[in-house]
């Protein structure tokens, strides 16, 4: 026994084998939500980074890391665990106050901040596509797993921000990366496709799934780099990003896109195998020393640059893809391989090690980190198909985990018609530049309130109709958890000219 806990105090959690199903350890999992919930600060927001001596992120709350640990929250939501829901709707709730008080009432595009103060009420002035669509997703997942539509209004005016961001001039249609930046990234159309597809199923307004179906036509084509059978970063940006591989494997391996398109699989396995030449590296566990082995953000057009960082997000990021792909024993070798930079508390290092990871001089640091242990907790969930799977049949899916499924938008958050509420200037929100005037939304895409139509995709017809239930009801709907191996984490983005939404802090610098 005393063995025992010494190695677990020495390895972490690496120690704890890999089951002979596809099942993760269940320690792993179990430590890296009980860290996400000692993150949750007084004020009901996650701490994004345990780094007490850097002055970034001893009070900082990133909109991502928000919206990525609710999410890993609802996904191990069941009736035996019921508190982690609670959680997630402690951090959604906060949240969702947080992004209003920022915005003016009864605002039909409503603006995310890229980041919170976590000890008072100031928030960052920055807005971008990525963040948003992350914290729209999460309130979306909320609404599709629980039947509850409280956070619907909130939802609905961040994907009226997304189509305001929407870019119809050239041949490629994509989401911009934020109000004063005319860059589209490869990244932000991805997070931007998956919620807009979902908000169009939740509240029937078909302008969600117009332009999400644009976005769809732009990732087969000014995304994708057919010279080297990859995803570029970002439309005429061709540097090497890891994450825009393994998300864009996930989005190839939607429902939607397998269905319609034959070489999904083969444009997958080309990024991933583009993936593995150019971004895989082995580092010493700052932890324990242990080697590790996993994936790094970026790698030049010259190959003159390669980061070496072993990072826990993008790790896991590639997992997912494999999972998806359908191959759960890479997955699982993905996933153990990095087992050491868990710590004990259950917490995953952000980075294997401090290391330099482009051209500029940014650095990624091992601290324990919402994005790590998030992914983690993502990918290991046995309803993480439920995370960006866009489908023609997410009625299906809800009543698979025996949850109600919406069938109307909801009656008690009015959203007022731009028609009579023309969109408001930046001016007008605290938190938008009032130099940057956002591009109007394309006349065959406006920014419109929910209609009260049904969703495309109708439920079974042996499901029951949507109804509300009261807040304080947990729903019955999460099968039992049994996780998948594998933790996931996010790639950054060097700083780009015609790009300025760099961030200066780990992952968080792409959203």
């Amino acid at each position: 026994m005393v063995s025992t806990l010494i190695s677990l105090l020495l390895c972490g959690f690496a120690v704890i084998g890999l089951s002979s199903t596809t099942e993760c350890p269940v320690p792993a999992v179990d430590g890296a939500l009980e860290w996400l919930i000692n993150s949750i600060s007084p004020a009901g927001l996650l701490k994004s980074y345990n780094a007490p001596h850097k002055s970034w992120a001893v009070d900082r709350g990133y909109a991502y890391a928000q919206g990525l640990g609710a999410i890993a929250f609802m996904l191990h939501a069941d009736s035996s665990n019921s508190n982690y829901l609670s959680h997630a709707e402690t951090v959604l709730s906060e949240l969702e106050r947080r992004i209003l008080a920022k915005n003016t009432v009864d605002a039909v595009v409503i603006y995310v901040p890229f980041s919170f103060e976590l000890s008072s009420s100031e928030a960052s002035s920055k807005v971008r596509s990525g963040n948003a669509a992350w914290v729209a997703e999460a309130f979306a997942l909320h609404w599709l797993l629980t039947g509850k539509d409280d956070y619907a209004s909130t939802l609905i005016g961040i994907c009226n921000f997304l189509v305001e961001q929407f870019n119809l001039s050239g041949a490629n249609k994509c989401v911009r990366g934020g109000p004063d930046v005319s860059w589209c990234s490869g990244e932000h159309n991805i997070d931007s496709y998956f919620v807009l597809h979902l908000a169009h199923y939740l509240t029937g307004d078909g302008t969600y799934l117009s332009v999400a179906n644009d976005v769809a036509d732009s990732l087969r084509g000014g995304f994708w780099n057919s010279a080297q059978n990859r995803f570029n970063q970002g439309i005429g940006d061709p540097y090497r990003a890891l994450d825009v591989q393994s998300w864009g494997t996930v989005w190839l391996m939607s429902n939607d896109q397998t269905a319609s398109y034959g070489d999904a699989r083969t444009r997958s396995l080309d990024a991933l195998s583009f993936a593995d030449s150019f971004f895989y590296s082995t580092q010493a566990s700052a932890i324990n020393g242990f080697s590790v082995s996993g994936y790094g953000p970026y790698a030049d057009s010259s190959n003159s640059f390669h980061s070496e960082a072993v990072w826990s997000e993008g790790t896991y990021g590639v997992a997912l893809a494999h999972l998806r792909l359908g191959d759960t024993d890479r997955m699982k070798t993905i996933v153990n391989d990095i087992s050491s930079m868990q710590n004990i508390t259950g917490g995953v290092l952000y980075a294997a090690q401090e290391t330099v990871v482009d051209i500029s001089g940014e650095k990624f640091y091992p601290f324990e980190s919402v994005a790590g242990s998030g992914w983690l907790a993502l990918v290991c969930a046995s309803n993480q198909y439920m995370f960006w799977n866009a489908t023609t049949n997410y009625a299906g899916i809800a009543d698979t985990l025996k949850a109600p499924t919406p069938t109307s938008q909801p009656t008690n958050h009015p959203i007022a018609s731009p028609t009579n509420h023309p969109i408001a200037s930046p001016t007008n929100h605290p938190i938008a530049s009032p130099t940057y005037h956002p591009i109007a939304s394309p006349t065959n895409h406006p920014v419109v309130s929910p209609k009260t139509n049904p969703p495309v995709d109708p439920p079974k017809p042996s499901m029951k109709p949507h109804t509300r239930r009261p807040h304080t009801q947990y729903p019955i709907l999460l099968v039992s958890r049994s996780p998948s191996w594998g933790p996931h984490r996010r790639t950054k983005r060097p700083p780009q000219p015609q790009s300025p939404d760099c961030g200066t802090h780990g992952s968080e610098k792409r959203y």
